[in-house]
């Protein structure tokens, strides 16, 4: 466990519901205690109940986490998750919740999730005059105002605002056999 306060856990940059407001300020100061790192959330509605889909891994190194933190970090969460529930009514009816690890494409959502990840390829969509694009490309440089990626034939310079950022993944580039064998 971390001996640093929940002031200490990174606020996210992608915009949030404020249902994912809500879940983020119960699960991730529970992840923090234990030494792991929500870093993302995704709730997505069923037929009859919502689906909580979070993404924890561990502080000190990316993909980090077990499987028994996992399922410890589930019961812990689903619990204090149960009594907000239970008091201020934050689903409309019952919730699935899943945790699981962030996986091969990651998901990027807090600056440092960026600053991690500068030169690798990345999936982001982002808000365009009222439709959502899909943009790829090698990410660049961040900045306060936004991410900068190099995209497209012939290379351009994208600048994303932080504002228009709605998803943002990492696209994990397999080695080629030349690098495997060295």
């Amino acid at each position: 466990m971390t001996n640093q306060g929940p002031e200490n856990i990174e606020p996210f940059v992608l915009s949030q519901t404020e249902l994912e407001k809500q879940v983020t300020l119960v699960a991730a100061p529970i992840a923090f205690a234990h030494g792991c790192e929500l870093v993302h959330i995704r709730i997505g509605n069923q037929k009859k109940s919502a689906k909580v889909s979070l993404y924890i891994d561990g502080l000190q190194a990316p993909s980090s986490v077990t499987l028994d933190q996992l399922g410890f970090l589930n019961r812990l969460i689903g619990d204090a998750l149960d009594v907000v529930d239970a008091e201020k009514k934050l689903f409309s009816s019952s919730y699935e919740l899943e945790v699981s690890s962030p996986g091969l494409d990651r998901p990027l959502a807090k600056k440092s999730h960026f600053e991690a990840m500068l030169g690798k390829l990345v999936r982001l969509k982002a808000d365009s005059q009222g439709k959502v694009k899909t943009l790829t490309g090698r990410l660049v440089s961040i900045n306060e105002q936004g991410v900068n990626i190099k995209s497209g034939s012939p290379e351009e310079m994208l600048q994303i605002s932080w504002k228009a950022l709605k998803d943002a993944h990492v696209i994990y580039e397999f080695p080629n056999k030349n690098e495997r064998s060295k």
